[in-house]
């Protein structure tokens, strides 16, 4: 569907920064549909450094080499390879890193009983262990107190004159709530996009949220709205036979318009007057057309 293909299309450009379309052709040649190439599977072909002269699709049981005119390729900007666009996420690389590898622990510390870690000390008086009794100490340490052990997550009884000593991290240390808001924002900016449009609410008001509501479909939105118009416009418009006739433009009206009030207000500002009939007014409301509803209502202290 077209909604489908859209959201592969701006889907495939955040991440990979590429995206493809496969022109679907009928025998004779004629242009009938288009087909999403996932990027990673993708290679650009040739010896020009300005535009790929071909691309290399790669599959389970090989390859096929597609020439560039059945090929309708949204790239962005890529200082070593112009052919090719260089994915954000190369720009977000460590601190994603950082983000799973804390993930990682968290979820090894739950995977363990969510016990704090920390190492056992036993006085240097106590009588020597053998290598069996070390082992047999430890295996069932880990089957009492770890993981889904009976125990796990209670107090354990040491001897010995033994002592736990905690060795990590708290939560409030590692500032785990932070860290993620942090992530959040950092992605968030790396695509132009205002935190509280992701749940980011510390710092939001009613009236801001608005206005980054409209800023995210003219300063976010806008210039990837215009990139997709003209790259269609330059690839794949040609290919129809009422070239001539035909223009793409994305319709972002209703995002940007206000609430009918505000609509209202404006329009009636503007004509002077009622600027809807009776029938119109209550077609939006999947009412009956009724006799006499097609005119306009002028009130007796207008003038025309």
């Amino acid at each position: 569907t077209q909604y489908r293909l859209i959201t592969a299309l701006v889907s495939d450009r955040a991440i990979f920064d590429d995206a493809y379309w496969l022109k679907v052709r009928a025998e004779s040649g004629e242009p009938i549909g288009l087909r999403r190439v996932q990027p990673w599977r993708v290679e650009a072909l040739g010896a020009d450094w300005t535009d790929p002269e071909g691309y290399r699709v790669h599959g389970a049981r090989g390859h096929l080499d597609l020439d560039a005119a059945n090929v309708v390729h949204f790239r962005g900007y890529n200082p070593d390879d112009s052919r090719v666009g260089c994915s954000p996420l190369e720009a977000l690389r460590q601190v994603l890193a950082e983000e799973h590898a804390a993930t990682g622990w968290r979820e090894q510390m739950w995977r363990n009983g969510a016990r704090i870690s920390g190492y056992l000390t036993r006085p240097a008086e106590s009588a020597a262990w053998s290598d069996r009794a070390r082992e047999r100490f430890r295996s069932q340490w880990q089957a009492q107190y770890t993981g889904d052990g009976p125990q796990s997550g209670g107090t354990p009884i040491l001897e010995d004159g033994m002592e736990f000593v905690p060795a990590s991290i708290n939560p409030r240390e590692a500032q785990y709530v932070e860290s993620r808001r942090l992530t959040r924002e950092e992605v968030a900016a790396e695509y132009h996009i205002a935190p509280p449009l992701v749940g980011i609410l510390e710092h939001a008001t009613f009236s801001n949220i608005k206005e980054q509501h409209k800023g995210l479909y003219q300063d976010t939105l806008g210039p990837w709205c215009a990139d997709f118009e003209q790259e269609i416009g330059l690839q794949l418009i040609p290919d129809l036979p009422a070239s001539d006739r035909v223009y793409v433009e994305f319709n972002i009206r209703e995002k940007l318009q206000g609430s009918f009030d505000e609509q209202a207000q404006q329009l009636q500002a503007a004509v002077g007057g009622p600027y809807m009939t009776r029938n119109e007014a209550r077609a939006l409301n999947n009412l009956p057309s009724v006799a006499g509803g097609d005119d306009l209502i002028v009130p007796l202290n207008v003038l025309t």
